[in-house]
């Protein structure tokens, strides 16, 4: 009887238990239920409060601040019609000067010409005086080419190289120099002096300038007395037929200008290789 009691007993209690441990189950579902819409809800109003807020600052912002677009567009427009005025005076003066009678006409320069003279020792002084001369335009009657001749200026210049060395008839040589010495002598033997004061002249000359000296000798043959030869040649140059031997003679013999040998005894011409009726003739020809 006990025993069944207990059981009884036993049995209820654990009824009860399972019973208390489903409601308390239940209750907690609730309770989590609960919760879980109360925070939906609160989730619910923050959005939809967040999103009004967010919509009426953005109408206020679109509202109450301008567009960048208009205010750039505005900006640039702005610039363009200051760009405008400043640039219609400026065309209206260049219209203006276009129009002008007093506008200046395009002028094209003239192509200048340089006289080069032969650079020898041969060539006349007053040919030697004009070598680097420039014009705009040719002269009519120009200088033999036998003497010199004008040249363009580009070509002018092409005659020497970067240094200002000249191809000459005795080798390369410095222009400036070359023609300072050939004027130096030319100066000499063109004068009124008789062949005694030229010589002496010259030689002088020489002796102040060791390298001008070496040219008048590599010229004339590499000759010592290269400057009487010199004097000598120009003055019977007129001489068709008289070599510069028979000059020398005649010079020596005491007929030192183109007069006096002009009208030397025709015993003493004669006398002279190779001069016959023809150079004798020529010479007679020199003293008229």
């Amino acid at each position: 009887m006990f025993k069944k009691l207990f059981s009884w007993f036993s049995g209820k209690a654990s009824e009860d238990n399972a019973s208390d441990k489903a409601n308390n189950n239940g209750h907690s579902d609730d309770q989590q239920h609960t919760t879980l819409q109360t925070q939906n809800n609160q989730a619910n109003t923050h959005s939809v409060t967040d999103r009004e807020f967010t919509e009426e600052t953005q109408t206020k912002a679109f509202v109450d601040e301008p567009d960048d677009n208009s205010i750039q567009s505005d900006s640039v427009n702005e610039k363009s019609s200051e760009c405008d005025e400043q640039i219609k005076p400026v065309t209206e003066t260049q219209e203006t000067f276009d129009q002008s009678p007093e506008a200046p006409l395009s002028v094209t320069k003239e192509e200048t010409f340089v006289f080069a003279a032969n650079l020898t020792l041969y060539t006349s002084l007053d040919v030697l005086q004009q070598h680097g001369k420039q014009i705009a335009e040719l002269p009519e009657a120009s200088t033999s080419k036998k003497e010199g001749e004008w040249l363009k200026a580009a070509d002018f210049a092409l005659r020497v190289d970067e240094n200002g060395m000249l191809k000459s008839d005795i080798g390369f040589v410095k222009e400036a120099e070359y023609l300072a010495f050939l004027l130096a002598c030319r100066e000499v033997v063109e004068s009124n002096l008789g062949y005694e004061e030229k010589l002496k002249d010259l030689s002088a000359k020489m002796e102040e300038n060791p390298l001008w000296h070496s040219w008048g000798q590599k010229k004339l043959k590499n000759k010592e007395d290269w400057i009487s030869d010199l004097i000598i040649k120009e003055e019977t140059r007129v001489i068709t037929g008289l070599s510069l031997a028979n000059a020398k003679t005649l010079f020596n013999q005491g007929y030192t200008s183109l007069s006096a040998i002009a009208t030397a005894p025709e015993e003493v011409l004669t006398s002279l290789p190779r001069v016959g009726k023809k150079t004798l003739e020529n010479i007679r020809q020199a003293a008229s």
